[in-house]
Formats: C-alpha cells, sequence, structure tokens
C-alpha cells in the first residue's frame, strides 16, 4: 500500500509540473491548487485508521495551515521589485513559511 501512495502522489506532482509545461503554468498552478494532496491523505488517514475523528482534525489543521502556507509565495509575488532571482525567493518563501507556522504555533500551542 506504500508504494501505491507514493506513486499516486508522485503522478500528481508529476501531471502539475507536466501541465505547467505543456500548457502554461496557470493549468499546472491550477492541479496544485486543488486539495488534492489533502484529499488523498485524508483518505489514506481513513483507510488506514478508520478514526472519522483522526481525519476531522487533520481537515482542522490544514484547514487552518493552508492561509499560512500561502507566506511560502510572497517573495515571487515580489519579485518584479526585488529581482533577486529564484533560489533567493525559494529561500525567502522557505524562511517566511517557517516563521508562519512558528508564529501560529507559539498563538495556538494546542493545535
Amino acid at each position: 500500500m506504500f508504494w501505491l501512495k507514493a506513486l499516486v502522489s508522485a503522478a500528481i506532482i508529476m501531471a502539475a509540473a507536466g501541465a505547467a509545461k505543456r500548457f502554461g503554468p496557470f493549468w499546472g498552478a491550477l492541479i496544485v491548487a486543488l486539495p488534492l494532496t489533502s484529499m488523498l491523505a485524508m483518505a489514506f488517514v481513513w483507510f488506514d485508521t478508520k478514526n472519522a475523528q483522526l481525519v476531522n482534525e487533520l481537515a482542522r489543521d490544514i484547514f487552518i495551515l493552508v492561509p499560512v502556507s500561502l507566506l511560502f509565495f510572497v517573495p515571487f509575488l515580489a519579485a518584479r521589485l526585488t529581482d533577486l532571482g529564484f533560489a533567493a525567493n525559494f529561500t525567502a518563501g522557505i524562511l517566511l513559511l517557517c516563521g508562519g507556522i512558528i508564529l501560529l504555533h507559539r498563538l495556538f500551542p494546542n493545535l
């Protein structure tokens, strides 16, 4: 079952990258923006545990973390102003994301 999960997950990532290259960035972004990974994770947890409460808590935490995860994209949105390049924007995005998660965890330690 592990390998099936890994293959399905890899197929979605490959589809997003392929769509971005072949049809344009919008179509790759659309695949990534869909909650496919969340849906897969929730389904995998359900099939593995049959624990509805665990799935509900996972969904709640995903819902809370999705807005924080958008911090990763801020440097890319500001790229025209900063002209930092991919590596710097990527690093800044990771740092912003980590900072946001740390702040969220400090503000809401029971999550």
